[in-house]
C-alpha cells in the first residue's frame, strides 16, 4: 500500500505541475476575452509580464483537490486488482 500511496502522490503532483499552466491560460482566456490572441499568446504574455510563478497561481488548491483523488483511486485500483489476482489463484 505504501508504494501505491507514493506512486499516486507522485503522479498527482506531476500531472498537476504539467497541466496547471494550461489551466491558468484557459481561465484567463475565458475571463479576459479579447486580451489574448490564443493559448500560446496568453502563456507567453503571462510569463513575460508576471513571471513564471504566475502560471502556477492556484496550484496549492489544485493539489489539495487532485492528490487525495488520485491517491485513493490508485490505492483502490491496486487493492482490487490484488484481490482479483488472489481469487484467480
Amino acid at each position: 500500500v505504501g508504494v501505491h500511496l507514493a506512486a499516486g502522490l507522485t503522479s498527482a503532483v506531476a500531472a498537476s505541475a504539467l497541466s496547471h499552466p494550461v489551466d491558468v491560460a484557459k481561465t484567463r482566456l475565458m475571463n479576459q476575452r479579447g486580451a489574448y490572441r490564443g493559448m500560446l499568446h496568453c502563456l507567453v504574455m503571462t510569463f513575460r509580464n508576471e513571471g513564471a510563478l504566475a502560471l502556477y497561481k492556484g496550484f496549492i488548491p489544485t493539489l489539495a483537490r487532485q492528490v487525495p483523488y488520485v491517491v485513493v483511486t490508485w490505492v483502490t485500483a491496486e487493492q482490487v486488482a490484488r484481490l482479483f489476482r488472489a481469487a484467480k489463484a
